[in-house]
């Protein structure tokens, strides 16, 4: 007998374990949180490299890989406080969804993956949206609460802008830019203007 056939054989080399799942809590809350900014799943899936099936899937299971759990994570800190590609239309309509759906947006997240619950403040307590404000700073005429015209309102103030100009930024009528500009404490940019040129 040959010593090749006299040799006990080598046993296969197992496989090396599989990594376990992590739980997909902070990557649900941070998808959700992203729709709450107006982010569809579309353009998500083009910035994470994720088909936009897998993604709205994770907002509905328990369980994701690590790897989808960093994608996510790190597409996140990129995306939240920036504007989304689509449309302003497109945009409003998916975070009414994300509203209809109680998604909470970024900022009522102390620790988004450890808060047992969204940092809402008091019931009255208004989140506002940076990202419509800017909007309608620049033009665009975004949807906005009442708390989030005021803040443009202020801001195209300190901008040195008439009043119809703001109006006509916001697409509001002259009346409705006095009344916000008022209750601001804020004298009208055109008052401003003639006494400094007398």
């Amino acid at each position: 007998m040959s010593p090749e056939s006299s040799a006990t054989p080598h046993a296969p080399t197992p496989a090396p374990p599989a990594t376990p799942n992590v739980s997909a809590r902070g990557a649900r809350r941070r998808l959700q949180a992203l729709h709450a900014r107006g982010w569809m799943a579309e353009d998500l899936a083009q910035a994470m490299g994720i088909p936009a099936v897998a993604l709205e899937r994770t907002i509905w299971q328990a369980t994701i890989t690590p790897r989808a759990h960093a994608i996510i994570a790190a597409a996140y800190e990129v995306l939240w406080n920036a504007t989304p590609p689509c449309t302003p239309l497109a945009r409003q309509h998916e975070m009414a969804r994300a509203a209809a759906n109680g998604w909470a947006p970024p900022m009522a997240w102390d620790d988004i993956d450890t808060d047992p619950e969204p940092q809402l403040g008091e019931p009255d307590a208004e989140i506002l949206d940076d990202v419509a404000i800017a909007e309608a700073v620049a033009g665009h005429r975004p949807q906005l609460t009442r708390a989030e015209r005021l803040v443009v309102v202020r801001q195209l103030h300190e901008a040195g802008h008439w009043d119809p100009v703001i109006a006509d930024i916001l697409g509001v009528c002259d009346k409705t830019v006095a009344r916000d500009r008022e209750e601001l404490g804020l004298e009208s940019n055109y008052a401003i203007q003639k006494r400094e040129a007398a």
